[in-house]
């Protein structure tokens, strides 16, 4: 029987980040999933979800974490954020993936201790615990692995989902 992966998104419309992890918190695979900032916002849309579902048909995880939205005071960045988020949120229901949501601060307060820490905080603590470098990953792509890796620590914590 394959075990099961958790596929971590940190969601954008622009740059979206995507991490797979093996439920024992093995980073099997990461990348920024990238969209041409020339084309429309529809394309670019279809773009991020092309490319989310062909990772989810090649790596075929169960469960799908993804980082809440957060309200910048930008509304239309934050608008099109959510639309990206939607596409994402679609596709994993469409292939019955389990959806743990984390926001901001627990993804912050599991790897630093502090809800409010600063992105380099973030890299610097995501990077120890992977115990490799992520310097010249980008910031996207690191969140998703910051996401996967405190999802993985929420379920060995048995806080968050059960899977046998």
């Amino acid at each position: 029987m394959k075990k099961p992966l958790l596929v971590a998104i940190d969601p954008g419309y622009d740059r979206c980040g995507i991490a797979f992890f093996s439920l024992d918190g093995l980073l099997v695979y990461s990348a920024c999933i990238e969209s041409n900032k020339k084309d429309t916002h529809s394309h670019r849309l279809h773009t991020i979800g092309e490319e989310f579902l062909k990772q989810i048909n090649i790596w075929q995880p169960s469960i799908l974490a993804i980082e809440t939205l957060f309200f910048s005071l930008n509304k239309k960045t934050a608008l099109k954020v959510a639309e990206a988020r939607g596409v994402v949120l679609y596709l994993a229901q469409t292939h019955n993936l389990e959806i743990v949501e984390l926001s901001p601060q627990t993804i912050k307060t599991s790897l630093t201790g502090v809800g409010n820490a600063s992105k380099s905080q973030v890299l610097r603590m995501t990077s120890l615990v992977m115990k490799m470098p992520l310097d010249g990953k980008q910031d996207d792509e690191v969140d998703a692995i910051a996401i996967g890796l405190t999802a993985i620590q929420l379920h060995k914590s048995n806080r968050l989902f059960p899977i046998a």
